[in-house]
C-alpha cells in the first residue's frame, strides 16, 4: 500500500491523465457559467500541496491559473480543503493573493462548510481523495439539497481498490484480486467496516458482486464494469446527466480509476463528453506507438469496452430506444439519449455526424424552426442552440 509521502514524489501518468481532464474542462465551463453572473465557487475537496516535489503543478494550481485567465475571473473564487498539507499548500498558492481560501480541516468537517460556500452560486466540486475510506454518499446527497444556483462534479473513485477492499472485508482475503501495481491506494484498514463499504456505494449491492467473482461466476473485469455502471446509477439520483472516463491499469486492463462527472446542466454534460472522449483518443493514440504508461498495446474496440457495454452501437437497429418509443423527440434531448447509450465512446461532432446519417438515410426527418438559410438556401444546421429543431421518426 502506498502513502501520502510517497505520492507527492512526483506526478504519475495517471495523475496527468485527471489534471488533463480537469484543466481543458474548466476553461470553457467558467465561460459558459458566466453568463448566469452569479458567483462561482471551485471547490476542490482533497487539494494537496499544490505542487508536486518535482516541481508539477496539483489541481489547486491549475485551477488558480484558469481562473486568472478567465473572463469570469471577478465572479470566481477557489476554496481548498486540505488538512495535512495546508501549510504547505499556503506557500504554493500564494501568488494568486485573494484568489482562494484554504480550508485547513478535513473534508468531513468542512462539509457544513461547504453547503454554506455552495448557497446562491454556481459551484463546481473537484473531488479526488487518496483511497475510498471517506467518499460517503450522503455527502453528495447533501450538497443536492444545497441551495445554489448550478452544481457540477467531477470525482475520481478507485473502483477497483473499493472491489478490492470489498473482498478482504467480506472474503477475508484481498489477494484474489492484486495486480502488480505498486501505485494503487487501497487503504486496507481494521476499523473499515461493511457498512462502511454500503455507505460508500450507497447500497448493498457490490456484495453480490464480489461473491459472484469468488464464485468464479463471473470475471473481476466485468465485475468493475457492472460495479461501475452501478455507481453511476445511484449518481444519477443526484445529478440529471453523469459520464466517466476509465484509468486502465497496465498490468491487469481493468480500470484503477474512473473518473465521474455529473451536472444537472446539458451545456457541462456537452462539454465533459468531448473533453473525456478527446483525453481517451489521446490516450489509445500514444498507446498504438507503446509510450503509454497506464495500458498495454490492445485493440481500441478491446479498450473501449470500458466505456460502456454497448459499444460499438447501431443506431439504426436501435432507433426506438433512441426515441423512447415516441414519434418526435427535440434535438438536444438527442444527444442526452445518444450520451446515455454510448457515453464518451465518441465526440459530439461525431454524434452529430451519426445524427446526419439518419437523417441521409431516411430513419429520421429534421423539423427546424428556420428551414431556410438567410441567402434562402435549404438549411442543413444541427445547431440547437440557435434555434429550436425536433426530430420526427420515419423508420
Amino acid at each position: 500500500m502506498a502513502n501520502t509521502k510517497d505520492f507527492f514524489k512526483q506526478k504519475r501518468e495517471w495523475s496527468k491523465l485527471k489534471d488533463e481532464i480537469l484543466e481543458k474542462y474548466l476553461a470553457p465551463y467558467l465561460e459558459k457559467i458566466k453568463i448566469f453572473r452569479n458567483n462561482i465557487a471551485i471547490i476542490d475537496c482533497f487539494a494537496g500541496k499544490g505542487r508536486f516535489d518535482d516541481g508539477s503543478e496539483g489541481s489547486p494550481l491549475i485551477i488558480l491559473n484558469k481562473i486568472s485567465n478567465s473572463h469570469a475571473c471577478r465572479l470566481t473564487h477557489a476554496y481548498f480543503i486540505e488538512e495535512k498539507y495546508g501549510d504547505d499548500l499556503e506557500k504554493n498558492v500564494a501568488p494568486f493573493s485573494g484568489m482562494s481560501t484554504i480550508l485547513k480541516q478535513n473534508y468531513q468537517t468542512n462539509i457544513a462548510n461547504i453547503k454554506s460556500i455552495c448557497k446562491d452560486k454556481n459551484v463546481f466540486l473537484y473531488i479526488d481523495l487518496y483511497g475510498i475510506k471517506t467518499l460517503y454518499f450522503k455527502y453528495f446527497q447533501q450538497f443536492k439539497e444545497s441551495k445554489y444556483n448550478t452544481i457540477e462534479l467531477l470525482l475520481n473513485f478507485n473502483t477497483f481498490g473499493f472491489l478490492r477492499e470489498g473482498c478482504r472485508l467480506l472474503l477475508q482475503t484481498p489477494s484474489v484480486i492484486l495486480d502488480d501495481d505498486n501505485e494503487l491506494v487501497y487503504e486496507e484498514d481494521e476499523l473499515n467496516t461493511i457498512d462502511n463499504m454500503n455507505n460508500i456505494a450507497n447500497g448493498d449491492y457490490w456484495q453480490g458482486l464480489i461473491r459472484e467473482f469468488y464464485n468464479n461466476q463471473e470475471k473481476i473485469k466485468n465485475i468493475e464494469i457492472t460495479f461501475s455502471q452501478k455507481y453511476e446509477s445511484e449518481l444519477k439520483k443526484i445529478f440529471k446527466y453523469v459520464v466517466n472516463i476509465p484509468v486502465i491499469n497496465k498490468t491487469t486492463n481493468i480500470p484503477k480509476y474512473r473518473m465521474y462527472y455529473g451536472s444537472n446542466s446539458t451545456d457541462g454534460l456537452f462539454l465533459m463528453v468531448d473533453q473525456m472522449n478527446r483525453t481517451w483518443k489521446n490516450i489509445l493514440k500514444v498507446t498504438s506507438y507503446g509510450q503509454n504508461e497506464l495500458f498495454d498495446e490492445k485493440s481500441e474496440a478491446s479498450v473501449s469496452r470500458h466505456l460502456k457495454v454497448f459499444f460499438p452501437i447501431d443506431y439504426k437497429a436501435n432507433i426506438n430506444e433512441l426515441f423512447d418509443g415516441k414519434n418526435f423527440i427535440d434535438m438536444r434531448s438527442l444527444y442526452v439519449k445518444i450520451i446515455e447509450i454510448s457515453g464518451i465512446t465518441y465526440s459530439i461532432s461525431e454524434y452529430r455526424k451519426e445524427i446526419r446519417a439518419l437523417e441521409e438515410e431516411g430513419y429520421i426527418k429534421i423539423q427546424r424552426e428556420n428551414e431556410k438559410t438567410t441567402i434562402g438556401q435549404l438549411s442543413h444546421a444541427l445547431n440547437f442552440e440557435k434555434q429550436d429543431i425536433f426530430i420526427e421518426r420515419v423508420k
